[in-house]
């Protein structure tokens, strides 16, 4: 999920991702989340703060999501 031009996340937001990776992963699947480390880094200090960022798959973009490298 590119979230490189979100600007805005609060704790729903969150609950929608959190929930998003609980589905994915009962299917087999995998959320991969594109943030990144230029811009505002809004959603990433917000996943931090709220202490589920480690709960993530994080790439820098696209090529790395779909490589598979995470950072």
């Amino acid at each position: 999920m590119d979230l490189s031009g979100v600007r805005f996340c609060d704790s729903s937001g969150v609950g929608v991702l959190v929930a998003s990776r609980r589905l994915l992963r009962s299917c087999g699947g995998r959320l991969r989340l594109i943030l990144p480390e230029s811009g505002d880094g809004h959603v990433a200090k917000v996943l931090t703060a709220l202490g589920v960022r480690r709960l993530f798959e994080v790439y820098e973009d696209v090529d790395g999501a779909l490589g598979g490298g995470a950072r």
